[in-house]
């Protein structure tokens, strides 16, 4: 079966992947728009300090840890997707 997914260790696996740089990441800003992996991309399009502390109050935004790969999809550092390496 061929696929055009990469195949890596997990260990260079994220679980998630910014939407502004479209690094693979594995912390980072959740929000109802997608990801962030920093600050840098997080503040873009206009988005400010403010909106931040007003979306964070009203529990809209939030910063984590992933510290599981996901079962589904993963990435890898430049954003691709990558299946487990058997």
């Amino acid at each position: 079966m061929e696929t055009n997914k990469k195949t890596e260790p997990i260990q260079n696996l994220y679980p998630r992947k910014c939407d502004t740089c479209n690094k693979g990441m594995n912390q980072g800003y959740v929000w109802d728009v997608g990801y962030a992996c920093s600050d840098k991309c997080l503040y873009v399009n206009g988005y400010t300090k403010k909106q931040f502390q007003e979306d964070y109050e009203m529990d809209y935004i939030y910063y984590t840890e992933w510290v599981e790969l996901d079962e589904d999809v993963n990435y890898d550092i430049d954003g691709n997707e990558v299946l487990h390496g058997i």
